[in-house]
């Protein structure tokens, strides 16, 4: 026969156990949290100074444990590789990190990626990062591309566009340019600043004066042209 007052101790102490694993989890989840906040705010100011560029290495800890404690977590595979972007591949390669550190910081992102596929942004700084390593043409935009599947009108991933178009353009294709361009006229009615800006810095201005149909537009690019004219080296 079953004894009711022995299953009745059982399941409270079956009760009070999932309760104390339960506070356990999410008071180590909650610890990740705050790990994690502001690391890349003390990156950056670590860096940023002479006398504490060496002292990376706490912050970068606190940031990894935090990883470690989130197994799950898209969030914290992206903060470790825009953290190791920034403190480069010289430290990270000193410490004894990772000795490819350009693989080190691609396989964060696809481990983020694998967590939350979706991610529009993520796929747009993997595209950058891929660019900046020399990949081909077709393995940048394959994952540009994901990212606009993503999140077309996010304005990470239309920055990207932007950057990568202007900066890759003499070897994009047909198909490609005309996206670009699409993405240029879009931009043109909401942020036409921006994109003069940035076709100034990549030199994408003659291919864009004919897609400016805006005076205020126009003056702007002239005003641009000039000032940089007039702070030319050779002026």
């Amino acid at each position: 026969m079953h004894n009711p007052a022995l299953l009745a101790r059982l399941g409270w102490w079956l009760g009070a156990l999932i309760a104390v694993l339960f506070a356990l989890f999410a008071g180590l989840w909650a610890w990740g949290e705050n790990a994690s906040e502001g690391v890349l705010l003390r990156l950056n100011e670590r860096l940023s100074t002479p006398y504490q560029t060496d002292r990376w290495t706490g912050p970068w800890s606190a940031l990894t444990t935090a990883a470690r404690f989130n197994p799950f977590s898209a969030e914290y595979p992206s903060l470790q590789a825009l953290a190791a972007q920034r403190i480069g591949s010289s430290r990270l390669a000193e410490a004894g990190i990772s000795a490819d550190v350009d693989a080190f910081i691609i396989d964060l992102y696809r481990r983020a990626l694998n967590r939350r596929p979706h991610w529009g942004a993520l796929w747009a700084r993997l595209a950058t990062l891929k660019a900046e390593e020399g990949a081909t043409v077709p393995a940048v935009w394959a994952a540009l591309e994901r990212a606009k599947t993503f999140a077309l009108y996010e304005p990470e991933v239309l920055q990207t566009e932007l950057r990568l178009g202007f900066s890759l353009w003499s070897r994009l294709d047909a198909k490609q340019r005309e996206g670009v361009r699409e993405t240029v006229t879009f931009l043109l009615e909401r942020e036409p600043r921006n994109v003069i800006d940035l076709a100034m810095a990549f030199g994408w201005v003659d291919q864009l004066r004919p897609m400016l149909s805006q005076a205020r537009d126009i003056s702007y690019l002239n005003q641009r042209l000039n000032r940089a004219e007039l702070f030319s080296p050779e002026s």
